[in-house]
């Protein structure tokens, strides 16, 4: 019986495709039970966190949100890292893309 102190099992049956592993007492099905006890002492057969539910994390403070109407909301779209020199560099790949065609200049 296993605890938590004290691991522990009993073989009931065994079978290996082997000569003799048809006996049940081969040198695989032995390679294998070591295997087996190694891992369960060495808690690699715990369930890993990703094998767990989500748990999210709780807000410790609960931010109240007053009801309003949606034409009182502001909504405004921030640019924090964004420079004139990288507007003008979209305008300029936005005029590109407006004016490219896949046809060559004799086709036009």
């Amino acid at each position: 019986m296993d605890t938590k102190e004290i691991l522990g099992g009993q073989v009931l049956q065994a079978y290996c495709s082997c000569t003799v592993g048809m006996l049940g007492s081969c040198n695989h099905i032995a390679g294998v039970l070591f295997r087996i006890e190694e891992a369960v002492k060495t808690g690699q057969t715990r369930k890993s966190y990703t094998s767990k539910p989500c748990e999210w994390t709780v807000p410790k403070k609960q931010t109240k949100v007053k009801a309003g109407r949606v034409s009182d909301v502001l909504l405004k779209k921030t640019s924090l890292s964004k420079l004139e020199v990288d507007k003008e560099k979209e305008n300029e790949k936005s005029m590109k893309r407006r004016n490219f065609t896949p046809l060559r200049s004799k086709q036009q």
